[in-house]
């Protein structure tokens, strides 16, 4: 019986319940407890050129395709000490880190914005940067495209601005 118990048990068993009864309501509602895991991410710039053969159909078609990779290669190491670079090429669709060649036959821009909407959907984009002579021959009109992007996008326009008669 808990009289005949001396002091020194009684204190050691009340403890125990105590510690005991604790440490089962700690892990009860532990599960209850939200903990917090903050990440802070760089934001992306997304770098996009485009890889179409218009681009490099003018009179200086050299220089100009020397040109757009320069400023490509320059974009992406200049970025890349703040940010998260990722570099694209687009063509009839839009290719992860490509080699620019200029032989694709077509341009879609609006699956620039589609798939970059898809891919970055909950991250931090922070820019897109479009090297294009904006020429599109498929894909929807990007004038009156709502891009989906949560992010402002730049374009730094290449190619022939005059206006050429349609067959």
């Amino acid at each position: 019986s808990i009289a005949e118990l001396s002091k020194v048990a009684l204190w050691t068993l009340s403890t125990l319940r105590f510690l005991l009864v604790t440490i089962a309501t700690f892990l009860l509602l532990g599960p209850l407890i939200r903990y917090f895991d903050i990440t802070i991410e760089p934001p992306v710039i997304a770098i996009v050129a485009d890889n179409s053969s218009s681009l490099v159909m003018g009179e200086d078609s050299a220089a100009t395709a020397q040109r757009i990779k320069d400023i490509y290669s320059r974009l992406s190491s200049d970025f890349s000490a703040d940010y998260e670079v990722a570099t694209y090429t687009v063509g009839a669709e839009l290719n992860e880190g490509s080699e620019i060649d200029f032989s694709e036959p077509v341009t879609d821009i609006s699956a620039v914005f589609s798939s970059l909407s898809d891919r970055y959907a909950n991250r931090n984009l922070g820019a897109v940067v479009l090297l294009s002579d904006v020429i599109y021959n498929r894909g929807r009109n990007p004038r009156y495209l709502n891009s989906g992007l949560n992010a402002p996008i730049y374009t730094v326009a290449f190619g022939d601005t005059t206006v050429k008669r349609d067959a």
